[in-house]
């Protein structure tokens, strides 16, 4: 009698092995998050965004410019605080590059005077001509200029908002979902054979037939099975004649698990555009100096806010928000002069020269 077929157990398996793949590679917003460096560089880019006011200057000719403080804006969305909406627009423009946001009211002059954000992944174009919108790289379609849009609730209710009452933020940046998202599924996969080791609580290793007839794949593949979870359940192993157990001498440093997740901290850490001791990720010969401590901030905000901030400005600054001759800007000041700053010098320390805030871009039509 022929020996069972074991295709069948190997095509199983091999299907599990392809799912337990796809399941790895990052392409939601959930998933992203489940990565250490990546949850933490979107914490500290939004977190900081969050927490800085806003306010609008007025050009006057040739005059100054009138500072003219925040006004609606102190709180944009009437049901939320400002460092809610403020946080997640951003987190929508990380993760995609683009946010919306709606006008919910308006004053006597027709001129905006409440938004509401709308997140991005509840939100699709309203097909003009049979085009759907402009594809963004983490294949969802961003409304184009005068294109309408559908928002669904999280009760699954759609709203439909006119162009008019459309806010579209665009990044300067690819959002992390994009063009990231393959360094984000290989950090995803080395941390899934990290936890494989730590969850284990015997070594890894093999059985050998050393008697008898042979057994059949699948007799052999049911033996092994009986034997780990003969393992999980006592700490000592019991074989006969017939077997032998070896165990295997890999580990996560010999499987260079170690240094090939330091690798990828490092490059994810690149894909979201923090300075890498921003997320705590070491570089080797580096090391955080007076110098570098002293000037942390202004590197978080040049390197890592910066578009963020530029796009809010200068978004906030047209003239479907803000009246002609109007701009939005962010108060810096007080990020960049307090905390580290004030622990070393005390409060009230002015920052050193070469710390400015980003300058806002005017607005065209003013």
């Amino acid at each position: 009698m022929p020996p069972p077929d074991a295709s069948t157990r190997i095509a199983r398996s091999l299907d599990d092995l392809t799912a337990a793949r796809s399941a790895t590679t990052v392409t939601t917003r959930a998933q992203a998050m489940q990565q250490s460096v990546c949850n933490r560089a979107r914490d500290v880019v939004v977190g900081v965004i969050s927490a800085l006011p806003l306010t609008r200057i007025r050009e006057r000719g040739g005059g100054d410019p009138e500072d003219l403080g925040p006004g609606w804006l102190r709180r944009p969305d009437p049901d939320h605080t400002l460092g809610y909406f403020l946080a997640w627009v951003t987190d929508d423009l990380y993760f995609n590059g683009y946010a919306y946001a709606r006008v919910t009211s308006r004053d006597t002059d027709d001129q905006p005077n409440a938004l509401q954000w709308l997140p991005f992944a509840a939100c699709l174009p309203v097909p003009v001509d049979g085009v759907a919108g402009w594809p963004t790289s983490t294949g969802r379609y961003v409304a184009l200029p005068g294109q309408s849009i559908t928002y669904t609730t999280p009760g699954g209710r759609q709203i439909p908002v006119d162009s008019r009452d459309l806010v579209i933020f665009e990044s300067p940046l690819t959002g992390v979902l994009g063009d990231g998202s393959g360094v984000l599924s290989t950090a995803a996969r080395l941390d899934q054979s990290a936890d494989r080791f730590a969850a284990s609580t015997i070594p890894a290793g093999w059985l050998t037939q050393t008697e008898g007839e042979d057994l059949t794949a699948d007799e052999l593949a049911a033996r092994a099975d009986a034997f780990a979870v003969a393992r999980l359940q006592n700490a000592i192993a019991a074989t006969n004649r017939y077997f032998e157990y070896h165990e295997s001498t890999l580990d996560p440093s010999r499987l260079q698990l170690v240094e090939g997740r330091a690798y990828q901290d490092a490059a994810v850490a690149r894909v979201c555009n923090v300075p890498n001791f921003v997320v705590g990720v070491g570089v080797p010969n580096d090391s955080m100096t007076y110098k570098t401590a002293l000037t942390a901030r202004l590197d978080l905000v040049s390197f890592a806010l910066s578009p963020y901030l530029t796009c809010w400005q200068q978004t906030l600054s047209a003239e479907n928000v803000t009246p002609r001759g109007t701009r939005v800007e962010f108060d810096l000041e007080t990020f960049l002069q307090t905390s580290l700053l004030g622990q070393i010098g005390g409060t009230g320390v002015a920052a050193p020269a070469d710390v400015a805030p980003v300058p806002a871009t005017p607005n065209p039509g003013g």
